[in-house]
């Protein structure tokens, strides 16, 4: 699936949002095929900066 790049464009103008993280995986990606595939090689727990 291809972006619309006029899509893209009107997501510039909105506002920043905040977001909190509780959890970073890193992955191994790969190509099979015509899609992508990943395997989650670790998790690293977060703690709630509160």
């Amino acid at each position: 699936m291809t972006q619309d790049p006029l899509q893209v464009r009107g997501l510039r103008s909105e506002p920043a949002v905040t977001t909190l993280i509780d959890t970073i995986d890193l992955v191994e990606l790969r190509r099979e095929g015509r899609r992508y595939a990943w395997t989650t090689l670790h998790r690293i727990p977060l703690q709630d900066p509160r």
